[in-house]
């Protein structure tokens, strides 16, 4: 839901084991506590009933005027992720 935080929307999922939503809220509480690099990143899957997905999330942390925020971005890598499974399995 648009207005609630990254990380009150990933406590389910941490509380059900999912290891990809613990890493995403410890990497943007990193980012927002100025610890370590100003940029996060992690691929993790979203796959629906019909199909399987990977997805990147990307994060930015910058400062201005107004104060200190983070920047999110979700990517679909789907073709990429399997055009790597596809050579990884021919080598």
């Amino acid at each position: 839901d648009i207005g609630q935080s990254y990380s009150a929307a990933l406590e389910p999922a941490i509380a059900a084991g999912d290891r990809d939503a613990l890493i995403v809220r410890d990497g943007l509480s990193a980012l927002a506590d100025g610890r370590g690099e100003r940029f996060f990143e992690h691929v993790y899957p979203c796959h629906s009933q019909g199909e399987q997905r990977w997805f990147v999330l990307r994060a930015t942390r910058f400062t201005c005027a107004r104060g200190t925020f983070i920047t999110t971005a979700h990517e679909n890598i789907t073709q990429q992720h399997l055009d790597h499974d596809a050579r990884a399995y021919n080598r």
